[in-house]
């Protein structure tokens, strides 16, 4: 940390004053900290598996061109976990759509990364009809999670047996 003020500490730009949207930034914000302090469990939880997201993001270094593809999803997931947070803190159902898109990514990239050709076909998705038939076939949601399961069959049941438990449960 620096001497300097944060952001936060600073006076607001005038223009930031004069529009009710900035307020309502405020007050998100003013939310967030809010959970923060209050719901201690839940944002521990959320920052242990960032905190995991991060340290996995640090030793990422794909050697092979066939591992970029995957690598790539990953840090978009990474990055819609962390957008999906910051909603959700403020405004928790706009965050479902970034959770979706979290799981998606890291769905994705774990399919990828067990098939090499499918970075290419991922990577040339858009050139052409057949190549949109593909994908539409290829990447389903039974394709990832089977993906998934072949690799983690643990983390795939322990998935199943919380999927009913309430978020807020001490037991999770």
């Amino acid at each position: 940390m620096t001497d300097e003020a944060s952001n936060l500490e600073k006076d607001r730009p005038d223009v930031w004053k004069a529009h009710q949207l900035f307020g309502f930034v405020e007050d998100c914000w003013n939310n967030t900290l809010a959970v923060a302090a209050n719901k201690n469990v839940v944002s521990c939880r959320l920052a242990n598996i960032d905190r995991v997201f991060d340290d996995f993001h640090r030793s990422l270094k794909p050697d092979k061109p066939s591992q970029i593809v995957p690598a790539l999803l990953f840090l978009r997931a990474f990055s819609a976990y962390r957008a999906s947070i910051m909603v959700s803190l403020c405004l928790p159902t706009d965050g479902y759509a970034l959770f979706r898109s979290c799981l998606e990514n890291a769905g994705y990239a774990r399919l990828i990364a067990d098939d090499a050709k499918l970075s290419e076909s991922w990577l040339r998705r858009d050139e052409d009809e057949a190549s949109r038939k593909l994908i539409r076939r290829t990447f389903t949601q039974t394709a990832v999670r089977d993906s998934i399961a072949a690799r983690d069959a643990k983390l795939l049941r322990t998935r199943m047996k919380r999927r009913l438990r309430p978020l807020w449960s001490k037991n999770l």
